[in-house]
């Protein structure tokens, strides 16, 4: 897949709004430190120092994790004759119905093209957001992962299930594709 051909989605918070919820957050917090009692020494203002980072980290951790998940006992990833793995129907699905949220990290298109250059793999996988970033769901080595990567540490697993969904390149006219009622067992 092309990373200039992929349009999808957007994210929900932009940075700056990211920005300005942790700066609240935190100022929320410094101002709370005297009630929680933590003192006004040296000690007490580590202490909600402490908290205050722990409160930032934990909001970027949550802001930047791997999102993906899939509606299950639709469909699943096996052999394809396309290329790989494909999404197969496992029962009739009607037409309209949605599938999941496509998998992965969001990624600036610096950070994909990075990637790219030492896991060439992931340009498979990744789609373009309607905002110019992209969805990665790929590890360090390019291959569809429940944990992608690089990125801050998440403890869950994603769903990568809806990576392996197959589509013809660019010019190509073999459309695997479309919008229609899918039988059991069609990709």
């Amino acid at each position: 897949a092309d990373l200039q051909t992929h349009a999808t989605g957007s994210m929900a918070m932009d940075n700056w709004l990211m920005f300005t919820v942790i700066t609240v957050l935190l100022l929320f917090a410094i101002y709370q430190a005297q009630w929680l009692q933590f003192g006004t020494d040296a000690l007490g203002h580590a202490k909600a120092w402490g908290l205050v980072a722990s409160l930032g980290l934990g909001l970027m951790c949550l802001y930047r994790r791997p999102r993906g998940k899939v509606v299950p006992g639709l469909f699943e990833a096996r052999p394809s004759s396309v290329h790989g793995l494909g999404v197969f129907a496992v029962c009739d699905i009607a037409e309209g119905v949605l599938l999941g949220q496509y998998p992965g990290r969001h990624r600036t298109p610096n950070q994909m093209a990075a990637k790219c250059a030492v896991a060439p793999k992931a340009r498979g996988y990744c789609f373009r957001t309607a905002d110019g970033r992209y969805l990665d769901p790929t590890d360090a080595r390019g291959d569809v992962s429940r944990w992608p990567a690089p990125g801050l540490p998440w403890p869950l697993p994603i769903e990568p299930t809806l990576a392996y969904i197959n589509e013809p390149c660019i010019g190509h006219g073999d459309v695997n594709v479309k919008v229609r009622d899918a039988c059991r067992g069609a990709e």
